[in-house]
């Protein structure tokens, strides 16, 4: 029974469900008809069993109301990675502050920052290795004594072939023996730190020579 003085009773051939008030069920049932399917079957509020003297009476049923399904809260929208945007505002910062410069000086920022190099890339804006543009020229290397160590002198020059403006990366100088790996190497760094097109940095260095050096090599840091 519910609350509300009616009874939910369900076909026993169809499942069609109804709502049947307890006033018409009387003491001891009574038949009733499915409305859908027209099957007839004694409905009791109880155990009771059908008297005579009713079973002849029929009545016919309507369906209950349908209820309505609850509906779902919706799904709170999937939370962006916060990672990539802390990435695209930093590299947005950098591009407002920096102007024309955050593009020409793309490389300069990898440097700096090397996840920008990630972005940049997804933008079209690809880096260029370290040293595009640039030349070296006038290299040349020489074995001293300082102070009765043995030291190698290192100098030369870097020329922007290019028709850009330039940011001049770091030098390594590498000294190598007979052996597959290096004896020793150190990072410098020319001056100036920018050309623009046809101009040179200068570079001098000294520094120890370990026992068995037979090359010095230059390259660009990160070329």
């Amino acid at each position: 029974m519910t609350a509300t003085g009616a009874m939910i009773i369900s076909c026993p051939t169809c499942s069609t469900r109804y709502t049947l008030d307890d006033a018409s069920m009387g003491a001891h049932g009574r038949k009733v008809r499915c409305a859908k399917c027209s099957h007839v079957w004694w409905q009791t509020p109880a155990t009771d069993t059908p008297p005579a003297d009713d079973e002849d009476l029929v009545t016919e049923i309507r369906p209950s109301r349908p209820v309505k399904p609850a509906r779902s809260a919706k799904k709170p929208p999937a939370r962006r990675d916060r990672r990539a945007l802390i990435g695209w505002g930093a590299l947005a910062l950098i591009l407002a502050a920096l102007g024309t410069g955050g593009v020409l000086g793309r490389g300069w920022i990898v440097a700096v920052w090397p996840p920008a190099a990630l972005l940049y890339d997804t933008v079209g804006l690809p880096v260029e290795p370290a040293g595009t543009g640039l030349a070296f020229q006038g290299v040349r290397s020489e074995q001293l004594q300082e102070n009765g160590a043995a030291v190698i002198h290192v100098e030369g020059q870097i020329l922007n072939a290019s028709d850009l403006v330039r940011a001049v990366p770091g030098v390594r100088v590498i000294l190598r023996g007979s052996g597959p790996e290096p004896l020793g190497d150190q990072t410098i760094q020319a001056e100036p730190g920018e050309l623009p097109p046809g101009a040179i940095a200068i570079f001098r260095h000294t520094l120890p020579a370990p026992e068995g050096v037979t090359e010095v090599t230059v390259t660009f840091v990160g070329g």
